[in-house]
Parts: C-alpha cells; sequence; structure tokens
C-alpha cells in the first residue's frame, strides 16, 4: 500500500527521534536501571536518560496500516482486546513511528487506548526511553501519560532514582501528577516505605494512590491492608472510599486464609461486621466458595442487607453442594435461616427433579423477596408434569386452613401459571375460586357482620373451617 507523502516525513521522523533515543548507552537485558540525569528544564525539554538497547527488526509501515484497520474491522466489543493485542506485539524500536501511524490511521477513542497499551509495553522494556519520548511531546495530556507510564514502571525497579527525578522537575500540577506514578510503582515492590512517602503527595490526591497502595498490599500483607482500608475510612468524613476498599481485601484476604481473615472479622466491632462492603464482599465470595462465605455471615449483625446476602449465599451453595446446604439447615435453630435454606435447597433441588423441589416448598411461607423462587419451581413443575401439577393444586384446596391460606393460595397461583395448555387450566379453575373464597372469607372481607366464615369448593360444596 503506498502511503501518503506526509505520513511517510511524520515516520521518517518519529524513527529519526527514536534512533536519537535508542542509541544513548543502554541498560543490559534484566540488570537493574540505570538512575538518569534528572531534566532541570522546563516542560517539553527532553530528559538526559540513559536508554536500553532494543531489538532491532522495526515494523514496516503499510504491515503495521493494514492490522491496524484489520483490528477496526470486527466486532466493537473485540475491538479493546484486539487492539491491545497489536500494541503488545510491537518492538520497543518501533514504537515511535506505530504511534505516529496509528494516530492519523485510529479513531479518537481507540486511539488513546492503543497508546495507553502501546506505553506501557514500552515501558515495561525500556522505561528511560518513554520518558525522554514523553518529554519531547508538545501536548500536555500526551507528555502526561508518557512520563507517568514511564516514572511508575522506572519505580518499581529504582524508586529512589524515579523520586529524584520528580523532585528536579518545576513546582507544578504535573510535578504533583508524577509523585503519583511514581509512588504507585514503589507500591509495588515496597508498599509500606510508599504509605511513609504518601504525604509528599497533593492532599486531594492521597485517597486515590492510598487505595491503589492497599490493593498492593492486600496481596503479600492482608491484615495491614485491612487495617489501612479501616483506618482510611474512619478518617473520612463520608467514608465511602476505605469501605469500599475493605470489602475487598476481605475478599481477596479470605482466598489466602480464610481461618486469619475471620478471625480478623471476629474482632471487629458491630459497626464494622455491618458495614455494606463487608456484606457485599461475603455475598461475592459466597458465589466461589460458600462453605468460607457461611462462616463471615455469622459474624454480621442481624438485619435485612444480611437477610438478603445470606439467602444468595445459601442459593449458591445449593448450586454446589445441596447435601452441605441440608446438613448447615439442619443445625440450625432460627426459625427464618432454616426457611432461606429450605428455599434455596428446594431451587438447586427442581434443577434435577422438579416434584421433589415443588414438595420441598409447599410448608414454607411465601415471602415477597423469595417469591421469584417459587414462581420459577413451580413453573418449571408444572410445564413438566401438568397432571401433577393439578392434582398438587387439588391437594392444596383440600388441606389449606385459615393459618395457611394465604401461602398455599400464592403456591396454587405459581402453579397455574405454568400450566401449559387452557384445558388444564380451566380444570384448576374451580378449585383456585375456591381458595379465593376462602381467603375472602377467612379475612373478613364482603362477609356481613356475625355470618360464619365458608368457602365454596368443587361442586358447589361447603367446606368448613
Amino acid at each position: 500500500m503506498k502511503l501518503p507523502t506526509s505520513m511517510v516525513v511524520s515516520i521518517a521522523l518519529a524513527c529519526g527521534a527514536a534512533g536519537f533515543v535508542l542509541g544513548h548507552r543502554g541498560i543490559a537485558s534484566g540488570g537493574n536501571i540505570a538512575a538518569s540525569q534528572p531534566s532541570t528544564g522546563h516542560q517539553g525539554q527532553s530528559a538526559k536518560v540513559p536508554a536500553r538497547a532494543v531489538a532491532t527488526g522495526a515494523t514496516e509501515a503499510g504491515d503495521l496500516e493494514s492490522r491496524l484497520r484489520a483490528a477496526m474491522a470486527g466486532p466493537s466489543r473485540k475491538r479493546w482486546q484486539r487492539l491491545q493485542e497489536l500494541a503488545r506485539s510491537i518492538a520497543p524500536a518501533d514504537a515511535p513511528a506505530a504511534l505516529v501511524l496509528a494516530e492519523k490511521v485510529l479513531p479518537r477513542q481507540e486511539w488513546w487506548n492503543f497508546r495507553y497499551a502501546l506505553l506501557e509495553k514500552w515501558a515495561e522494556a525500556d522505561p528511560q526511553a518513554v520518558l525522554a519520548y514523553g518529554t519531547s511531546l508538545k501536548n500536555r495530556s500526551e507528555r502526561q501519560m508518557a512520563i507517568s507510564a514511564a516514572l511508575q514502571e522506572w519505580a518499581r525497579h529504582d524508586p529512589q532514582a524515579a523520586m529524584d527525578w520528580v523532585e528536579k522537575q518545576p513546582r507544578g500540577q504535573e510535578r504533583q501528577n508524577f509523585l503519583s506514578a511514581v509512588l504507585q510503582g514503589e507500591a509495588e515492590s515496597d508498599p509500606q516505605k510508599a504509605l511513609e512517602q504518601l504525604n509528599r503527595a497533593p492532599y486531594y490526591q492521597r485517597r486515590w494512590i492510598r487505595d491503589q497502595l492497599i490493593d498492593k498490599l492486600a496481596e503479600s500483607d492482608p491484615k495491614g491492608a485491612a487495617d489501612l482500608a479501616l483506618q482510611n475510612d474512619r478518617s473520612s468524613r463520608y467514608g465511602w472510599s476505605g469501605d469500599s476498599k475493605l470489602g475487598g481485601v476481605l475478599q481477596k484476604w479470605m482466598s489466602q486464609d480464610p481461618d486469619a481473615a475471620t478471625l480478623w472479622l471476629q474482632g471487629q466491632p458491630e459497626n464494622v461486621r455491618k458495614r455494606r462492603s463487608v456484606i457485599t464482599a461475603i455475598q461475592t465470595l459466597g458465589g466461589q466458595d460458600p462453605a468460607n462465605a457461611m462462616r463471615l455471615i455469622d459474624l454480621v449483625p442481624a438485619g435485612q442487607l444480611r437477610e438478603d446476602s445470606l439467602g444468595n449465599i445459601l442459593q449458591n451453595w445449593a448450586d454446589r453442594d445441596l447435601d452441605a446446604l441440608k446438613t448447615w439447615a439442619a443445625g440450625r435453630s432460627d426459625s427464618r435461616e432454616k426457611a432461606l435454606a429450605q428455599v434455596a435447597y428446594a431451587k438447586g433441588l427442581s434443577s434435577t427433579d422438579p416434584a421433589a423441589g415443588a414438595v420441598a416448598l409447599q410448608n414454607i411461607h411465601v415471602d415477597e423477596r423469595q417469591s421469584y423462587v417459587f414462581s420459577q419451581v413451580f413453573n418449571d413443575y408444572a410445564q413438566r408434569d401438568p397432571k401433577a401439577a393439578l392434582a398438587l393444586i387439588r391437594e392444596i384446596y383440600f388441606k389449606t386452613t385459615r393459618k395457611t391460606i394465604e401461602h398455599d393460595l400464592a403456591h396454587a397461583i405459581a402453579l397455574l401459571k405454568g400450566l401449559p395448555d387452557e384445558e388444564t387450566r380451566e380444570k384448576a379453575t374451580v378449585y383456585m375460586e375456591g381458595l379465593s373464597q376462602m381467603q375472602r372469607d377467612w379475612s373478613g372481607r364482603h362477609r356481613p357482620a356475625g355470618t360464619p366464615a365458608r368457602s365454596h369448593g368443587p361442586g358447589g360444596k361447603t367446606k368448613r373451617r
């Protein structure tokens, strides 16, 4: 493909700039990154830093352009992944020219995504070359992105040298952003030291940087991360940031050492154990490890949020191990917990035995928050075996009492909705009308004072309770 003359010129200039950077003394592969000679000039002035030698074999411009256009041609949902893979396949020596070409070929949003991925890859191989490239850019946002990517990677290997470079830059917003990048990189190698230097960052950036440090610290010291998240929350007027980080730390901690995480949460005051982020983290854990999630949910004080989360965890447990769920329910004394477990058990059972699932729900009171489970189980049962569902509606009609009429009627309605044909639904109508009449009579509606409660069943028979 023949490139426009302007494009060729741009690529040639970019390659020339790259050659200038790459011509400086390199750093041996796998070795320590040498300290730079920090720039003391103004914005846009190139830093005098040593660059790492890179492999040759530059990407042909025509080939790269065709690959960029091919990445844009497919479904949009896969576009970011394809551009990221393409960016990471480009050799560091070809990065400057690739950035120039990609900016001309890609739409703005895709260009930003591609640039981010390529700078990240390039910085992994040669952070100081990216630093030199970034300081040569005139656009402020592009300069900050490139330099920040370089500093973050540099700080992973030599945080003091990266910090020295930042300290010699002119005071201002850019310097503050660069300090944040250094602290984030340092957190990956020495989170505690990064925390000690946190006060050097602008006040408005400390919370965000602290959150990044908590995430990193959770991998090596989850207790320290949990304590820091808790301290961060307590020092916050509104509490939202630290609170959310505490939940994430708990999830990681439970995957590493569930006994230690459980012991830590057990020692916290009630106001910590009932936080929304803690309960949400436990519920999320329930999707992966219901047994350990149940250990934590037992430490959460009673309340609606706990009950809702418990119901979700129990249903996840039912999908994985019905026998373990049944054993847990048998050992509980709280009637509400036993009912939630029975609902979850019935739902899990219905996937293989709809009849048994429906039977398991017969004596459970319908709760609005669990009504979808009843509907799902009974609907599935009625669709698979309409005759048996009709028989069950009849059985409900003859066994209902004043005490059970409300949830009996709800069960019958759920079964009726699942009946697949009009003929069967017509046969069920007489029992449904009888149940509805009993419900009205026993609730005292539409009945003159002093009139005894009665209900009318199939064939005009009167049924008394």
